[in-house]
């Protein structure tokens, strides 16, 4: 086992979903590659680069008419893609994503 995945306190979920990224009232469409109960890796699309640490709301529209807003901030930025971590006091809602997005039963 590398040193990242021992890092790693909740389980990763390859998911293909998109999402809108919204710090400071900008809105950015992104893909998430991968999704687990503490954060996304979320893939950069439209040439926007935001710092570490960037807190941001992630809006998952999973069905059209239920839209999943969480908090986040950026922890790791890299040339193609960002890793959020979720606020954790939004764990029913993170709950709710992770079914509705099929990542756990």
């Amino acid at each position: 086992m590398d040193a990242q995945q021992e890092r790693r306190h909740h389980a990763r979920h390859d998911v293909v979903v998109a999402v809108m990224l919204t710090p400071n009232g900008d809105q950015h469409l992104a893909d998430v590659m991968d999704l687990s109960e503490g954060g996304a890796r979320v893939g950069l699309s439209d040439g926007w680069t935001p710092p570490a640490g960037m807190p941001l709301r992630v809006l998952f529209q999973i069905h059209a008419a239920d839209i999943v807003a969480l908090q986040a901030k950026v922890t790791r930025v890299c040339s193609d893609h960002l890793g959020v971590e979720f606020d954790p006091l939004q764990d029913h809602s993170i709950q709710q994503l992770l079914r509705d997005v099929g990542a756990v039963h």
